[in-house]
């Protein structure tokens, strides 16, 4: 059988079910954009990490050969050594004594702080101040 259309009946949506379809996409679009700012600010937590990872090895390099650290000043101290960009390195402490000297790394667009202890050997994650 088919069906019968009264004249004043159409085939269009109407205005709540189109509010619904907008407001369904604002919501998940909502969604979207906070996974992508998270997972953006993971990665260059992952960067800084990383960077950081890379200049103690050079420095238990540098203590192998020299029996002391090498105070850190920018990625020229360590020929090979390469730096992402908005990343920031730094030493502190004695040279000369393992249990005095740390390595900082940062990213610009972050509020972390990694912090390895040479004494130890462990990270310590804070805040910028």
């Amino acid at each position: 059988m088919r069906k019968i259309l009264s004249p004043d009946s159409s085939r269009a949506f109407t205005l709540i079910e189109m509010i619904t379809v907008v407001g369904i996409i604002m919501i998940l679009s909502i969604l979207a954009i906070s996974s992508y700012l998270h997972a953006k600010n993971h990665a260059y937590e992952i960067v800084a990490k990383y960077d950081l990872h890379n200049l103690i090895t050079f420095e238990e390099a540098f203590f192998a050969k020299h029996d002391r650290y090498k105070p850190y000043t920018g990625p020229s101290d360590f020929p090979g050594m390469k730096l992402s960009p908005g990343v920031t390195l730094a030493t502190a402490g004695n040279p000369e004594s393992p249990a005095d000297f740390t390595a900082q790394g940062w990213h610009e667009r972050t509020d972390k702080l990694y912090i390895y202890h040479f004494d130890t050997g462990l990270f310590e994650e804070t805040t910028k101040p």
